[in-house]
């Protein structure tokens, strides 16, 4: 029996081209769009065989670890793993989010490993993944200031709809600048939506100026 509403799993695979890139592959039978660009353009996820293990987690806070096998009937991904150094140290994202939540739904569950080995086979290949280290992340991981917005513009957290007809597609970051976050809440009341905005918008107005007007 299909299921109506189900649950996809979608992988992002960082490749070290110059400059570098995604591969982005769901198993879900055909190409999906989950999230947005900058641009406010959704994001395709190509339809392909990938899976991959329960992660390992074990009582003694070892580091948890997962095997992603991918179709390699073609040799595409025999030929990614050649010119790039079998991938080692790239990073693998594995998301899960319910098929009514897209475009832009918050995943249900949402993690990163390191590929540390992969493993050639007649039909597939298989990447052993690790953890993605905390101490190669960067801390704070995003920029904190008391002018700009630090969210994404039209994801999840931000929440202004930048797929309805008359939507404004960019944004300046800003409370009250020409295109900011309380034009587009002044937007939201004009098509007879609820505000949210510029409630939403993430500063950080406790910060210290630094130095110049406004900083």
């Amino acid at each position: 029996m299909q299921q109506t509403d189900p649950y996809i799993w979608f992988y992002a695979i960082d490749i070290p081209t110059s400059p570098r890139t995604k591969l982005r592959l769901t198993p879900y039978p055909e190409n999906t769009t989950f999230e947005r660009d900058g641009t406010a353009t959704g994001i395709i996820w190509y339809s392909f065989s990938i899976g991959h293990n329960v992660v390992n987690r074990d009582t003694e806070g070892k580091i948890p670890s997962v095997s992603m096998t991918v179709q390699n009937v073609t040799l595409s991904m025999t030929a990614f793993l050649k010119s790039h150094n079998g991938l080692i140290g790239e990073t693998v994202r594995i998301a899960l989010v319910k098929k009514t939540d897209l475009p832009n739904g918050t995943p249900i569950l949402d993690d990163k490993f390191e590929i540390q080995s992969s493993r050639v086979t007649e039909g597939a290949v298989t990447f052993t993944l690790g953890q993605y280290s905390l101490y190669r992340v960067g801390f704070p991981n995003r920029r904190i200031n008391r002018v700009y917005c630090a969210h994404e513009y039209a994801g999840a957290a931000c929440g202004y709809d930048a797929t309805r007809a008359g939507a404004i597609a960019t944004c300046d970051k800003t409370r009250d600048g020409a295109n900011g976050c309380q034009v587009h809440g002044d937007d939201e009341v004009t098509a007879g939506l609820s505000r949210a905005h510029p409630a939403r918008m993430l500063i950080f107005e406790g910060v210290l100026r630094t130095e110049g007007i406004g900083v």
